[in-house]
């Protein structure tokens, strides 16, 4: 990531006037990218980082929305596969028999958008590629029932907006005397390639290091803990053991589930942090306010009617 840094840094200083794009696949990587140059202290004005779905929604949405197909993802989901699939011919059936597994539904949904995003449609699905007939033919009605859905309904999901968008190239924000480069490494589906390899301004080839280049070998500490509790206690002493500035510490959570844990750890040691997703708004000041309120209206409310209505008689 360094050598990245530092190609942006130069592209800051070198082009301070030109629009300079970056694509990376979440927001919450594109903020600590700025926050690491703000840090080195690099002005990076006119640096924009956005995500190729960012670019694709300005592109392709307000035709989808002009033919009356609503570009949001909202309502679509594994609620929705796990409906079509038990509407599909009982017998035979491969997945039906699977359907009380709380993972399943997520799994073909994620199938499913996987492969609409690779561009690959129910009839390009290769029956030699499963290991059950029976598989094969009820993936394809699934996803034949889910195009359908989407067509009947109006709806579009994530792929109809990059196709869309790949037809209106001229609607591109991103200007042809721009620059934009993307993050290194970056796993873009097929659909999100094209729409990157089709943008009219200049591509800057993103740095990495060069593994022609000899580096001081890093080791990787493993350490077990009693606990999540006591792995975070770990970690922090292991920061203020290695005597470096919060500023240049980063820790990678394995779930969504140590953020909280790692932010009120931090407080009680009146550490200044910042969470990539975002902080809960249960864990703030006003949040914890607004949820005492809430339980104040709840427990001061007059009961519910009973449902007798009474009427004055004129």
């Amino acid at each position: 990531m360094d050598p990245f840094v530092a190609q942006l840094a130069r592209l800051c200083t070198t082009h301070r006037t030109r629009a300079k794009w970056v694509f990376v696949p979440t927001h919450a990587i594109g903020r600590m990218l700025g926050d690491r140059l703000v840090l080195e202290g690099t002005d990076w004005a006119n640096l924009r980082f956005v995500t190729p779905l960012d670019i694709a929604l300005r592109m392709g949405a307000p035709f989808l929305v002009e033919r009356g197909i609503d570009p949001s993802e909202e309502g679509l989901g594994p609620a929705l596969i796990m409906r079509l699939l038990l509407e599909l011919p009982a017998e035979p059936s491969y997945f039906r028999p699977l359907a009380n597994h709380p993972a399943m539904a997520q799994a073909l949904w994620t199938t499913i958008r996987e492969l609409r995003m690779s561009g690959v449609r129910p009839d390009d699905l290769v029956a030699d590629a499963f290991a059950s007939k029976a598989k094969h033919a009820e993936m394809c009605a699934l996803y034949r029932a889910y195009e359908t859905f989407l067509s009947s309904s109006a709806r579009g999901d994530m792929a109809t907006v990059y196709e869309e968008a790949l037809r209106h190239a001229d609607w591109c924000p991103i200007q042809a005397q721009d620059c934009w480069t993307e993050l290194p490494a970056a796993q873009w589906t097929p659909l999100q390639r094209r729409l990157l390899d089709g943008l009219p301004s200049e591509r800057m080839t993103p740095c990495t290091i060069d593994p022609n280049v000899t580096t001081p070998a890093e080791k990787i500490h493993l350490f077990h803990a009693g606990g999540r509790e006591a792995e975070v206690e770990e970690v922090f002493r292991r920061i203020l053991d290695a005597g470096c500035s919060l500023d240049q510490v980063e820790i990678a959570c394995g779930s969504d589930d140590y953020a909280p844990l790692i932010w009120e750890k931090a407080c009680r040691y009146d550490w200044p942090v910042t969470l990539a997703n975002g902080l809960p708004a249960a864990l703030t000041r006003p949040g914890r306010a607004l949820v005492e309120f809430s339980t104040w209206i709840e427990a001061t409310s007059p009961p519910a009617s009973s449902g007798v209505c009474f009427s004055r008689e004129t």
